[in-house]
């Protein structure tokens, strides 16, 4: 009879352990929405996207955005603490933007989780310009899903 108990249990953890793993999200790839900055910049609403490529429990990537008359393109890295993606922005690689709009490089804190089956991650940002600093605003994307 313990034997069977035994046999019982250990398929349980191991049926655990697989929903467990098919839960796991991998960051990898692409991620798309909104960010909003506070009232008083240059814009209230861009699209945004971050691509990212993990190597060693370090995060890498780009980040793109967008809006009428703006686009731009930077470097980001960073590191995933539980369930927050801490993303800092690097080099500017592309820029196209009217001449009195100065990029901000930005320090993003997004929350991973699901919703509706959806992963997703949003959270604050805060950020430096030319200018000093800039207004901070709110980040929220959905995760693409890849098309083979």
């Amino acid at each position: 009879m313990s034997k069977w108990c035994g046999l019982f249990l250990f398929l349980m953890l191991c049926a655990v352990v697989q929903l467990s793993a098919q839960e796991t999200i991998r960051l990898v790839g692409s991620w798309s929405g909104n960010l909003s900055q506070n009232e008083g910049g240059y814009l209230d609403d861009y699209h945004f996207e971050i691509y990212l490529i993990e190597k060693q429990d370090q995060y890498t990537g780009r980040t793109y955005v967008s809006a009428a008359g703006v686009e731009g393109v930077m470097s980001v890295s960073g590191v995933l603490r539980g369930n927050i993606l801490y993303l800092e922005e690097g080099k500017l690689l592309y820029s196209r933007k009217p001449s009195d709009l100065s990029w901000c490089f930005k320090r993003m804190q997004l929350r991973i989780f699901k919703k509706a089956g959806e992963w997703q991650m949003e959270g604050p940002w805060q950020g430096q310009s030319a200018y000093g600093n800039c207004l901070p605003g709110w980040i929220a994307l959905k995760r693409v899903t890849p098309r083979a």
